[in-house]
């Protein structure tokens, strides 16, 4: 008789998968790590919006034809000083500096915050080519012709003392700072005052220049007493690049007269000076 083998079971026995679960450390140092956070942007709002951040010194740098007070005036907006002084951290340097770079004699402006409660302006102003002198103002102009400035003294130059043109005519009693001088004015006047007595051979100290209604520009020397009108420019009929063949023929007529004469008219004509003198 064989003995029976115990039968096993229909089913196979189930390998048990361990799930492991949080720990309860683990949540602690999420919530610890969150409050950890709004603490800092509590104490960052609280920085931001406290009174020991509001601006309360201004430091202005690198203006010497621009006022303190506009530079101001221009940093903090229309309203300077109405209402609550700003943040520090939150004022706006960008808009600042744009507000300022418009002023007439500024070409460019930073503003940067400094902690706790100070701004420091930085100012690049434009450059003085030369003086424009009116009945009424005396004018400092950059090489783009931008009367930026009114001085009651002439500004130094690289070189020395700036050069001046005195405008006597009519419409020069409206000029104003800001303004911009007539492109044929500016390209005349930036070739006269570049010519000096060494260049025509004079025995001049200096060269004055006029310009006039009825004769346009004129150069005077002084202590020599001679005078050479240039004439009335306009951009088609009597162009500004007429201005080297003048200069040339007066160069020649010294030479030539010794600087014996008193009044002569500048006006080339093709291939010769065509220059003419008057008693």
């Amino acid at each position: 008789m064989t003995a029976g083998v115990p039968a096993r079971g229909g089913s196979q026995a189930r390998r048990r998968v361990l799930i492991r679960r949080a720990s309860a450390g683990a949540s602690w140092t999420r919530m610890a790590a969150v409050a950890v956070m709004l603490a800092c942007a509590g104490a960052l709002y609280g920085l931001t919006n406290a009174s020991v951040l509001d601006v309360r010194r201004t430091a202005v740098e690198g203006i010497a034809f621009t006022g303190r007070g506009a530079v101001v005036a221009a940093l903090y907006g229309e309203s300077p000083g109405e209402g609550a002084a700003p943040n520090v951290v939150r004022f706006d340097t960008a808009a600042a500096a744009a507000r300022i770079a418009a002023l007439p004699a500024v070409a460019g402006a930073s503003v940067r915050a400094v902690l706790p409660d100070r701004l420091v302006v930085t100012v690049r102003e434009r450059a003085p080519l030369l003086v424009w002198v009116t009945a009424a103002e005396r004018f400092a102009v950059d090489a783009e012709g931008r009367l930026f400035a009114a001085v009651q003294e002439d500004p130094p130059g690289v070189d020395g003392p700036l050069p001046t043109v005195s405008d006597e005519r009519r419409s020069a009693a409206g000029l104003r700072v800001g303004e911009q001088l007539a492109h044929t004015d500016l390209l005349v006047a930036r070739q006269l005052v570049a010519v000096t007595p060494a260049l025509l051979g004079s025995r001049a100290r200096t060269l004055e220049i006029h310009v006039t209604d009825n004769q346009g520009y004129v150069l005077d020397a002084r202590p020599t007493g001679w005078s050479a009108v240039f004439g009335i420019y306009t951009a088609s009929t009597r162009p500004p690049d007429l201005v080297p063949r003048q200069v040339q023929c007066l160069r020649s007529l010294l030479a030539d007269t010794g600087e014996a004469l008193q009044r002569v008219i500048l006006a080339p004509e093709g291939g010769s000076c065509g220059t003419y003198l008057e008693p």
